[in-house]
């Protein structure tokens, strides 16, 4: 009886897992995730495919549908799994890549080089640096570029969507005068810096009011630099691929061009400096638009002085105070988009009350939660802190029932489920 579980165990490993090959080359990607999770599952008693070469193609599946914080979660495990199988450093390096940790995206790209010298991530590896040397930034928030460019036929390759329709240059591609273009986005994003210290130490509220806007202009300024600096200008063919788009015509890999840079961080501050226009001066509002300018700032200007002898030595050791701790910084950021929230939401029982900006703000949270990692730790900590509220021991059965229920809603809203 047990021998006949075992095998039966092992033809349904197995099975899962040539479906999910299948799947995979016929890019459903999402029946794929289904079968090698059977087959994961199966393979702790059963399989003949060793568990992490199933870890890494889930993870590759989940990289192509942009779920990239589930698919470093796998290429973790696959590791943990196999240190040395090259692939699973690879897969970490995609995924990081795909959250915009670039520095990470390279650290693992060269340790899968270590374990396979021939491995195609060194292309990948060579774009990643490129994007450093121009100040890409690699803090640990989701970031904007384009994907590694090999091609991925088969769950074993390495993910690859198309540039940026319309684009001038994709994020990986070298942008004619780009020192000039970083030096102007240093200027505009110290200029942005500067100005929030004097709107915070001016008492004058009509100043104060010149300030913020001097702030905003000059921080989404920056913002829409930097992501011209990555993407490239855009052309015509953006046009026509929003055209065809809005048509119902445009192909799938236009549109991931045309979605990879609306989910670029820098496209998020931008659209929210566009929302603190139409809102009323305060310092906590600017919190994570100079966070997120210093970390670029610091990252730009170590490039700019890396070839400047006597500039770097003095610069470095304070630059340096900023780039080791882009990770906590940007961490912090997304602390303040959340407490943001609910403080617009507190203002609307003001004279000075926004519905458009609510609306607005809620969601553009929704889709840094669906992209952010930072974003989700940063609500999982109010979830923690509100639950030890609302469900102790002592809370009113019909209060942790409404809160139970509010709470539902509002993971719903920030993890949609697809329709049947």
């Amino acid at each position: 009886h047990q021998n006949f579980k075992g095998s039966r165990g092992k033809e349904m490993a197995d099975a899962a897992k040539k479906e999910g090959d299948e799947a995979f080359k016929a890019k459903d990607f999402a029946t794929a995730i289904k079968h090698y999770t059977t087959a994961i599952e199966q393979n702790a008693i059963n399989g003949t495919s060793a568990k992490h070469v199933l870890l890494s193609n889930r993870s590759a599946c989940y990289a192509s549908l942009q779920q990239y914080d589930k698919a470093l979660e796998d290429a973790k495990a696959c590791i943990v799994a196999d240190a040395q199988f090259a692939k699973g450093w690879s897969r970490k390096g995609g995924a990081m890549y795909g959250l915009g940790d670039y520095a990470g995206a390279a650290q693992a790209y060269k340790k899968c080089l270590e374990k396979d010298a021939n491995n195609p991530c060194k292309a990948d590896l060579e774009r990643v640096e490129a994007i450093l040397a121009r100040g890409g930034g690699g803090g640990g928030g989701h970031g904007s570029s384009s994907r590694p460019s090999a091609t991925r036929p088969t769950p074993s390759a390495t993910y690859a969507p198309p540039p940026f329709p319309g684009g001038g240059a994709s994020s990986s591609s070298p942008i004619k005068g780009h020192k000039a273009m970083q030096l102007l986005i240093v200027v505009v994003q110290m200029a942005a810096i500067g100005c929030a210290v004097a709107f915070g130490m001016i008492p004058d509220r009509a100043l104060g009011r010149v300030f913020f806007q001097r702030v905003v202009v000059a921080a989404l300024a920056g913002f829409v630099l930097h992501a011209v600096l990555v993407h490239g200008l855009p052309g015509l063919g953006l046009i026509k691929t929003m055209y065809r788009a809005l048509r119902g015509t445009a192909e799938h890999s236009e549109l991931q061009g045309i979605s990879r840079v609306a989910m670029d961080l820098n496209t998020h501050n931008a659209f929210y400096c566009s929302l603190l226009m139409s809102s009323a001066p305060s310092l906590i509002l600017l919190i994570p638009v100079i966070l997120h300018s210093a970390v670029s700032l610091a990252s730009k200007m170590t490039a700019l002085v890396a070839d400047m002898g006597p500039l770097k030595a003095i610069a470095a050791p304070i630059l340096g105070q900023i780039t080791s701790r882009n990770a906590q910084i940007t961490a912090w950021a997304a602390q303040s988009e959340v407490t943001i929230f609910f403080v617009t939401i507190a203002q609307l029982l003001t004279p000075s009350r926004n519905f458009i900006l609510v609306i607005l703000y809620g969601q553009l949270l929704r889709v840094r939660y669906l992209v952010s990692a930072d974003s989700k730790t940063a609500w999982g900590n109010l979830c923690s802190r509100t639950d030890g509220i609302f469900l102790h021991a002592r809370s009113p059965t019909i209060v942790q029932g409404a809160y139970n229920k509010l709470k539902g809603y509002v993971v719903g809203l920030g993890n949609p489920q697809p329709k049947p």
